[in-house]
């Protein structure tokens, strides 16, 4: 018999989870639902051989946010972690006493159960969980099991920490949003905002170049009475990235728009409009209580990417501009 579920879906792992006798393969991308974690660590007290093969990243291995995988460990399960940084283990699939499976687009992680359109199923086609424990098998060929498992802090480089800054961002969130707590209690919008940081020094030190470029004009979006709200300033090296909070200007404001313009007056009409990112529906409250965390990106062809999140909510937009102009080799 096999099954579709599309909602509520940590709850039907862990159903099936609990039915567990002999052995539990796991191999998902990301791992950080605490929930999930207890089941295993349940089926393992109760003498289940528990296997998890993960994505060697920030995003499983966080010191602030990860599950403590050691704990596992200590209790005699298996941990594989897939370190090879030019292909990503993308599978998400459980194999259960070699004769349930359950497979689908859902990652074991608190976004995917609390914002994404996910989609398992669970399947006794004895064929279908064989073909997928062999796959199990050979994931996991050439991986080392991990005697001795470390977190990672958001500084460290070697975990690809800012390529995953999105996935890592949003499974922050909806951590908060959903009241799980982070391992020491920080907030996830400050710990987001120092991870930022890190990302900037980041991407500045490691841009090689022999020319040196600078910002022709300075840039910013359009604020309340239509001045210009600065962000960069002419003169300023390239490549730069830049973050900055903002607000609503206006009780009950529909949206929240960035329109970005570049040039030195204080209208911002009078400046040469780059483009503009949408963010319609924002929470509707009195100006100055919907937040959002801004980053505008200038390259040195004048690329330019600009994202920004709302920290009331957590939705995202984001969009690119080419600006040639902006950019002035020296």
């Amino acid at each position: 018999m096999t099954t579709a579920h599309f909602e509520h879906i940590q709850d039907h792992i862990i159903q099936e989870l609990k039915k567990a006798h002999k052995n539990i393969e796991i191999a998902v991308a990301w791992f950080t639902n605490y929930d999930l974690f207890q089941t295993l660590m349940e089926a393992r007290s109760h003498g289940v051989v528990v296997s998890v093969l993960i994505q060697d990243d920030v995003i499983n291995r966080g010191v602030k946010h990860g599950l403590y995988f050691q704990d596992l460990i200590d209790n005699g399960g298996n941990l594989y972690l897939h370190n090879d940084s030019t292909v990503l283990m993308h599978n998400k699939f459980c194999i259960i006493d070699g004769k349930k499976l359950i497979t689908g687009s859902y990652n074991w992680t608190y976004a995917a159960e609390y914002n994404n359109k996910e989609n398992i199923i669970i399947s006794d086609d004895i064929s279908l969980c064989n073909e997928f424990s062999f796959h199990f098998k050979s994931l996991k060929e050439n991986i080392s099991k991990t005697k001795n498992y470390v977190q990672v802090g958001y500084e460290s480089h070697t975990f690809a920490t800012y390529s995953k800054y999105e996935e890592l961002s949003e499974e922050l969130f909806f951590m908060q949003d959903n009241n799980i707590a982070m391992n020491n209690g920080e907030e996830a919008d400050t710990l987001i905002s120092r991870i930022q940081s890190y990302k900037e020094e980041y991407v500045i030190y490691n841009h090689n170049r022999e020319n040196k470029y600078v910002l022709t004009d300075n840039i910013g979006i359009k604020s309340k009475d239509d001045k210009m709200l600065m962000f960069l300033r002419k003169g300023t090296p390239l490549p730069t990235l830049k973050t900055k909070d903002t607000v609503t200007v206006e009780n009950n404001q529909k949206d929240g728009d960035a329109d970005i313009y570049f040039g030195a007056h204080e209208k911002v009409n009078e400046n040469t409009p780059i483009g503009t990112v949408p963010m319609p529906d924002i929470p509707q409250r009195k100006a100055g209580e919907v937040k959002f965390r801004d980053t505008i990106f200038v390259d040195t062809d004048g690329h330019i990417h600009y994202s920004f999140i709302c920290l009331n909510d957590g939705r995202k937009a984001s969009g690119s501009f080419e600006c040639p102009e902006i950019a002035r080799k020296i």
